[in-house]
């Protein structure tokens, strides 16, 4: 960081109309501000264009060909929620195979900030904090097509994918409850990222438990808020411009990737509730519906959306 003076001038034929003089702060532009700072911009580090982020994609395809299934990463195109958690558990296994070594971030980086990793850097040094892995994860997911929610706790950060086609309404989500809801109707997955650099391999699913834990009740006090990256986008915060090398561009073609595979998805509901009625009727289905409709907090439901005259 840097503390500098700037003036700005109003000049109108070589006439001084009007001088500012203040202090500022200037920072690297890899260096997110945290909490105080415009914490929406973490959305800027999300980086689906940069070339590792291809790279990494291109070996999730072939990670889903080996195990069996279609090859194309085509984000919502399926109306399923069961091919984007596909490509989010082949694009874990792909990081996974990475060999990233995870290093401790600043306790206070939520609230103050840190620098980040970008995607390149990563790709070069293998290794990364929390932020630094939610925000790769979230470059590769979003260069498969698919929405992405940052999570953030007072001393960690982890990562979401969206499984229908969908984002926040607001930008920055200050309660967990709104995010368990989501995790609880299958329109949203939480996963723990730090655990795709442990030693022994760690599933998909297992990733995705410890993330539902650390947004349990029990650790509300701990929870700082979530920063919904389509939201952003939507809100015109693009992705950071960034610079490579040639070679840094092209494809690590020397690497062997590992031979994994994924396992299959679990079932899941139809995309919309309408489209239940086309599903097998069975008692899961039914007590499935059933169930989401409980958990349906928006104005779809008629228990909450009553008429004036009611």
């Amino acid at each position: 960081q840097i503390r500098t003076n700037l003036t700005l001038t109003a000049t109108v034929n070589n006439e001084q109309l009007d001088r500012c003089d203040f202090e500022t702060t200037m920072l690297p532009k890899n260096h997110w501000a945290g909490e105080s700072n415009m914490a929406e911009l973490l959305a800027a580090f999300s980086l689906p264009n940069a070339p590792y982020s291809e790279e990494l994609v291109v070996k999730a395809s072939q990670v889903l060909k080996r195990s069996g299934l279609p090859s194309q990463l085509d984000g919502y195109q399926s109306n399923t929620r069961e091919k984007p958690y596909q490509t989010a558990e082949a694009i874990w296994a792909t990081i996974q195979s990475e060999s990233i070594a995870y290093i401790n971030p600043s306790p206070t980086f939520a609230s103050s900030g840190q620098r980040i990793r970008i995607t390149e850097d990563i790709k070069q040094h293998k290794s990364a904090a929390c932020l630094d892995l939610s925000m790769l994860f979230s470059s590769v997911l979003e260069r498969a097509g698919l929405n992405t929610v940052i999570a953030l706790t007072k001393e960690h950060a982890f990562v979401g994918v969206w499984l229908i086609d969908d984002c926040f309404p607001l930008l920055t989500m200050d309660d967990p409850m709104a995010i368990r809801k989501r995790v609880a109707m299958r329109d949203l997955v939480m996963f723990e990222t730090t655990l795709v650099t442990a030693d022994t391999r760690v599933s998909f699913s297992q990733a995705c438990d410890q993330a539902n834990l650390l947004l349990g009740e029990g650790h509300e006090e701990q929870f700082v808020y979530a920063i919904d990256i389509a939201q952003g986008r939507k809100r015109q915060i693009f992705p950071l411009p960034i610079r490579v090398t040639t070679e840094a561009s092209k494809l690590d073609e020397q690497e062997n990737p590992a031979e994994v595979t994924i396992p299959p998805a679990p079932v899941m509901p139809p995309v919309r509730a309408d489209d239940v009625a086309t599903a097998a009727d069975t008692p899961e289905t039914r007590v499935d519906q059933w169930q989401r409709k409980l958990l349906d907090l928006t104005k779809r439901n008629r228990l909450l959306n009553l008429a004036g005259n009611a």
